[in-house]
């Protein structure tokens, strides 16, 4: 679904991943995976998730507390 985001806040989600990553290894950081239990098939962030396509909904929070 597009959901007709102003260009300079759509980044490609390999670039966040990658950002993340970066972060993962600084001394005192946890880093925690969510990826996979917040998107879809393609990649994006699962509708189910989001009433806006940036904003997360409860249930999405609901699935991050779950693995945390």
């Amino acid at each position: 679904k597009d959901w007709n985001m102003p260009r300079m806040l759509k980044f490609e989600n390999a670039t966040v991943g990658e950002r993340n990553q970066q972060l993962a290894v600084l001394p005192g950081v946890t880093y925690v995976d969510l990826f996979d239990y917040l998107t879809d098939a393609q990649g994006q962030l699962n509708a189910n998730y989001t009433t806006d396509g940036l904003y997360l909904n409860p249930q999405a929070y609901q699935v991050i507390a779950e693995q945390l």
